[in-house]
């Protein structure tokens, strides 16, 4: 009878480690007020299937006209397609991506799996996923990652008949999006490390060559690489933008990250790994040490050294573990009790959010924007930097003065900054800004001009010249 509960207790424990993970990661991407970002991927992609690819900016009147390298062109159509396959909702693009993401993660254990027991593999699973849930939903990363995943699996293990896969996998990822210069580099260091085995370095230097061909197939060619190092390498966006900043570690939620990190050195330091890995592990700590939206690759990379080296570690308290049967059954009710709670929640109000369209506008200024059309309002706009890529999609009409896809472009991002927090009258000259459309919650200064419009979400204000056309 007690061998009978042992056993309904590991499976019991693993199936609903599994449900909820997996019913997190798809509440995670349920909510596409995650990403800002979304709203001007779908634009883009609807106007590529309409139009054709695009080459020059044709949704800002700051910089219109402006040479745009769209990494991810391929992408945005998908998006868009998932979402009119959808019925104008999110429902398939949840799915999709929350797959993409739970994929991701197990794929990178799987391949370690018969080294290690399934009660570690799902810790280090639900570990890294927890970890990087800031930075997942319905976003352009999770694509990468899940081709990093693909990549990065074969790679670590290094079996090189699947090394002839790269180069087609190289061509699709070059197209999704650009973050493809990460692989490349990964597998040049690759390359690097196997120099003294002449067979194996010649096969890899061939591979290289044609991944590195395979990525110039795409509409933008090399200057995909260009635009890559131009995002990289801009401070501006990293000291603004949310995503692109350094992780503030006194924060509490970022406890499991700074414990993650603490105890994968000392692992390092306490185990032997390959010198490839050692690397990768220490380049992209600096990377998510630098910048959130990097969380998801570094735990990624680094997760299977992390997990064989934590099985070590909990051979010990293994035993004890899955031999507490009450233990056991405590960790099933907890994990009952919060699956619960979770459908509860989607029940409220997830389902309603990914079932209606106009769900999602609540977090916009919609209301704000048919405003501003009923009243036919004229002259330039400067919206919230995450307001831009709704507007572009909601009101195509109006040209936005910043959206997601314009941070590293001559400036626009300082020049927006000067405006939106010191009212810096020379720049709002410079661009001929009439209305401000700023949060609510966030408004202050500009006292000089006047509300013409007001919401729980957002704030109209009037240039002081152009309060007679209220």
């Amino acid at each position: 009878m007690n061998n009978i509960l042992k056993t309904y207790s590991k499976n019991c424990i693993t199936g609903l480690l599994i449900i909820f993970i997996f019913s997190l990661i798809i509440y995670k991407h349920f909510d596409p007020s995650t990403d800002p970002d979304l709203w001007w991927h779908l634009k883009v992609g609807q106007d590529v299937l309409k139009t054709g690819i695009h080459f020059k900016d044709i949704y800002s009147y700051t910089l219109s006209g402006y040479e745009w390298i769209d990494h991810e062109w391929l992408l945005n159509v998908c998006m868009y397609i998932f979402y009119k396959l959808s019925n104008n909702n999110f429902i398939l693009s949840a799915i999709i991506f929350s797959g993409l993401s739970f994929f991701s993660f197990y794929n990178i254990l799987h391949l370690i799996h018969p080294k290690i027991k399934s009660i570690t593999l799902w810790l280090c699973f639900s570990l890294g996923l927890f970890i990087s849930s800031c930075c997942l939903g319905i976003r352009a990363q999770v694509v990468s990652l899940f081709f990093a995943s693909c990549f990065w699996g074969i790679v670590y293990s290094q079996k090189l008949k699947k090394y002839k896969y790269f180069p087609v996998l190289f061509l699709i990822w070059a197209n999704f999006h650009g973050a493809v210069i990460i692989g490349l580099a990964i597998l040049g260091l690759d390359l690097l490390c196997s120099y003294k085995k002449k067979k194996i370095f010649k096969y890899k230097a061939f591979i290289f060559i044609l991944c590195f061909l395979a990525t110039l197939i795409n509409p933008y060619h090399f200057q995909i690489y260009l635009e890559s190092f131009r995002v990289f390498l801009d401070s501006t966006s990293h000291e603004l933008v949310k995503e692109w900043r350094n992780p503030d570690l006194r924060k509490s939620e970022l406890i499991p990250f700074i414990i993650y990190i603490i105890s994968l050195y000392y692992f390092l330091f306490r185990f032997k790994t390959k010198l490839l890995q050692f690397i990768i592990i220490l380049i992209f700590t600096v990377l998510a040490l630098r910048s959130i939206r990097h969380f998801p690759l570094f735990i990624l990379l680094s997760l299977p050294f992390y997990a064989r080296s934590l099985e070590h570690y909990l051979d010990k308290y293994k035993k004890y573990f899955l031999d507490n049967t009450n233990l056991a059954f405590l960790i099933s009710f907890l994990g009952i009790l919060s699956f619960s709670s979770f459908a509860l929640k989607v029940s409220q109000n997830g389902f309603k959010q990914i079932t209606q369209e106009t769900a999602y506008y609540e977090e916009y200024p919609q209301k704000a924007l048919d405003f501003i059309e009923r009243k036919s309002l004229k002259g330039n706009i400067l919206a919230e930097y995450e307001w831009g890529g709704f507007i572009a999609w909601y009101k195509p009409n109006i040209k936005v003065f910043i959206d997601g896809r314009m941070p590293s472009w001559k400036g626009v991002l300082k020049d927006f900054v000067l405006i939106r927090r010191h009212a810096n009258q020379s720049i709002i000259q410079k661009y001929q800004v009439k209305y401000l459309l700023l949060n609510t919650k966030e408004y202050y200064s500009f006292p000089k001009w006047q509300i013409i419009y007001k919401d729980n979400i957002s704030i109209l204000l009037a240039k002081p010249s152009r309060i007679s056309e209220k």
